[in-house]
């Protein structure tokens, strides 16, 4: 316990001094003045309220920073609830052929999705990446995410694409194209709820 103390105390300091927003700050202080004025007993020995005092501790250390406006997937998915386009990148022709999987499929399914929240625009300054590794060595497959934007100048007056966030996981598909076509979806769907979530006021929602 003394050395769940210790971690929270650093961590909301941290916090503090590193001055994420005064709504924060308000959150985080009286909490920092109760374990700094807590007597040594009272940390190896703890109530049963300061047992619940610390389970919620741990929700606000890292359940308030996860919504704060400026963590960083916050800051890379707001764009004014701007749409996108997206593409699927090629697929390995032999690994696909082998479980009777397309791009098509794929493809069909991500523009019914973005389609649905309203934020398919195939000339938008956006787009939503989307690269299917197959193993060919076993079962393994790696859907991966990403969501590049045009900036004006990205040095010299050039502009072009950069990646402003990116998701990756690894699976087996045990020659189920459904499983590969579903877990890419999901990935796509639990993009589009964050990217709503993020921009929500511009979005309408």
């Amino acid at each position: 316990m003394t050395l769940l103390v210790w971690f929270s105390y650093t961590y909301l300091v941290s916090l503090v001094k590193n001055d994420y927003s005064t709504e924060l700050k308000s959150y985080i202080s009286p909490y920092l003045y109760i374990i700094t004025n807590m007597k040594p007993f009272q940390v190896r020995i703890p109530s049963c309220s300061a047992s619940i005092l610390f389970a919620g501790l741990l929700i606000l250390t890292f359940g308030v920073q996860a919504d704060d406006p400026m963590s960083l997937t916050h800051r890379n998915l707001f764009a004014l609830c701007t749409p996108m386009n997206f593409i699927v990148e090629p697929i390995d022709e032999r690994q696909s052929q082998k479980i009777g999987l397309t791009s098509k499929t794929i493809e069909d399914e991500i523009e019914d999705r973005l389609r649905a929240a309203d934020l398919y625009n195939a000339s938008a300054s956006q787009y939503l990446s989307v690269h299917l590794n197959l193993s060919d060595t076993g079962e393994f497959f790696g859907p991966s995410l990403s969501l590049n934007r045009y900036v004006n100048n990205m040095g010299f007056g050039i502009g072009g694409f950069v990646t402003v966030w990116n998701t990756n996981t690894v699976g087996m598909h045990g020659g189920n194209s459904k499983h590969i076509t579903g877990s890419v979806i999901l990935q796509v769907e639990n993009f589009i709820t964050d990217y709503l979530r993020v921009n929500e006021t511009e979005c309408g929602q």
